[in-house]
C-alpha cells in the first residue's frame, strides 16, 4: 500500500453526509448515493487515481478527519433523485483517524 494521501474531491463533499460505519465492521464505511452522469465519471476517475493510496475525508457529525482505502464503485440500480443517472455505493475499508502532523 502506498503512503500517498488523496483528498476527497470538494465537489463531492455533500455525498459524505450519508457515509456510515458498518456495525459489524467499524473500520468499513459505506453510502449509497444518487449521482449525475458527470459525477459518476468524476468519482470513477478519482477512485482510479486513489487506488493505491489512502483517501482523506470527514464525515458530518465527527470532528475527526478519517483516512481509508477506497473500494471500487458499485452501481446499485437506478437513481431515485431527479436528474441523476445512477445510484452508486461509495465505500472505504481500513478506516482510521487521521494523524495530524504539525508543520515545524
Amino acid at each position: 500500500m502506498s503512503s500517498v494521501l488523496h483528498h476527497w474531491p470538494a465537489a463531492m463533499e455533500q455525498h459524505l453526509s450519508q457515509l456510515r460505519p458498518n456495525p459489524d465492521q467499524p473500520d468499513t464505511y459505506a453510502a449509497e448515493v444518487d449521482l449525475t452522469a458527470d459525477q459518476v465519471k468524476e468519482l470513477a476517475l478519482f477512485e482510479v487515481a486513489s487506488r493505491n493510496g489512502r483517501v482523506c475525508f470527514s464525515v458530518p457529525g465527527r470532528s475527526q478527519v478519517l483516512t481509508g482505502c477506497m473500494n471500487p464503485l458499485v452501481s446499485v440500480g437506478a437513481a431515485t433523485a431527479p436528474k441523476c443517472a445512477a445510484r452508486i455505493r461509495i465505500s472505504f475499508h481500513d478506516v482510521r483517524n487521521a494523524k495530524v502532523v504539525e508543520a515545524g
